[in-house]
């Protein structure tokens, strides 16, 4: 199964097979890369890039979000590390970025597609996603 890494690029599954969101480069962190491209060939290369919302979920009880299964509670908090270090250290232009959520988990059951992508359990402790980007250097 794939798990769509912030290092990961569509199209990644050479074989044809499609396990979760891995099927278009917009389900992929890097996509970012291409989207800046067009502002290059286009003249915009002084303008900034913010990130207005990426994650990874984790098991999803929605339909459609079956895909959250294959990431677990510690490789999100590694993605959204990484997530971070590439846009810190390779993405001179991207001067925001921000992690979709926070705390949906503390506002809708657990049914719904929002809650396991929340930084915090239902109960507001940390997941391990919270406490990555909290001690990712500022």
């Amino acid at each position: 199964s794939t798990h769509n890494s912030p290092d990961e690029s569509w199209p990644n599954n050479v074989s044809g097979e499609h396990e979760g969101w891995n099927d278009h480069p917009s389900f992929f962190f890097r996509r970012v890369e291409q989207l800046r491209q067009v502002m290059v060939d286009q003249g915009d290369i002084d303008k900034p890039v913010w990130i207005t919302e990426f994650g990874w979920t984790t098991e999803n009880q929605a339909p459609g979000y079956e895909y959250g299964a294959n990431n677990t509670e510690e490789e999100v908090a590694e993605y959204l590390t990484r997530a971070f270090e590439v846009a810190v250290d390779e993405w001179g232009w991207c001067t925001g970025a921000f992690v979709w959520n926070l705390n949906w988990s503390t506002l809708v059951d657990e049914s719904d597609e929002k809650y396991p992508w929340s930084a915090l359990n239902s109960d507001w402790s940390p997941r391990p996603q919270y406490e990555a980007v909290s001690n990712f250097p500022k």
